[in-house]
C-alpha cells in the first residue's frame, strides 16, 4: 500500500526520477531533478553536452540526445553536432516540440551512420515560447548501461 507524504515546508523543492522499466530508453539510470528555471528558451543562447561517442563497435558507445519542454508552449529546437577535437559541424537539424512534450533520438539522426568520438552537441531554441531541458545519453554497446548528461548552458 502506498503512503502519501505531505511536505512540511512550502519552499520550492526538486524532484528526481529513477527510470527502470523494460520499455525505458534509459534503463537503470537515475535522473536528477532539475529546476525549470535552468531550461533554455528562444534568445537564451545554447546549452551543450560534451564527449558523446557514436559507434557500432562492441566495445564502444552509442549516444542519444533529447529534451523536454517545461514551460507549456510549443518550440523548435535546433540541435547541432560538432567535433570536440576540431569544432567542425558534423550535422544539424531542427526538431519541433509540443508544449509539455519530450523527445529523444539517436545521434545518428545528426551524423548519419558514421562513427565519431568526442562529439559535442549544442541545443538552441530557434522559435516559439517553449523552454527546454536538454540532455545527452551515452550507452555502452556491450552492457547497455547508460550515462545521463544534462546539457549545460554555455557562457
Amino acid at each position: 500500500m502506498a503512503r502519501r507524504r505531505r511536505a512540511a515546508s512550502r519552499a520550492p523543492s526538486h524532484l528526481s526520477s529513477r527510470t527502470a522499466t523494460s520499455l525505458s530508453l534509459i534503463p537503470r539510470t537515475r535522473l536528477p531533478g532539475l529546476p525549470a528555471s535552468s531550461a533554455i528558451g528562444s534568445g537564451d543562447g545554447v546549452a551543450a553536452v560534451i564527449q558523446l561517442d557514436q559507434t557500432a563497435a562492441a566495445h564502444g558507445f552509442r549516444s542519444n540526445f533529447g529534451f523536454a519542454e517545461v514551460a507549456g508552449a510549443d518550440a523548435v529546437v535546433v540541435v547541432t553536432a560538432k567535433s570536440g577535437d576540431t569544432g567542425e559541424v558534423l550535422g544539424a537539424r531542427a526538431f519541433p516540440i509540443a508544449a509539455g512534450g519530450s523527445f529523444q533520438a539517436s545521434l545518428d539522426q545528426l551524423v548519419g551512420g558514421e562513427a565519431f568520438a568526442n562529439v559535442y552537441v549544442e541545443f538552441a531554441v530557434s522559435s516559439g515560447a517553449g523552454r527546454v531541458l536538454a540532455y545527452g545519453v551515452s550507452v555502452d554497446n556491450t552492457s547497455g548501461d547508460a550515462i545521463y548528461m544534462p546539457a549545460q548552458r554555455e557562457p
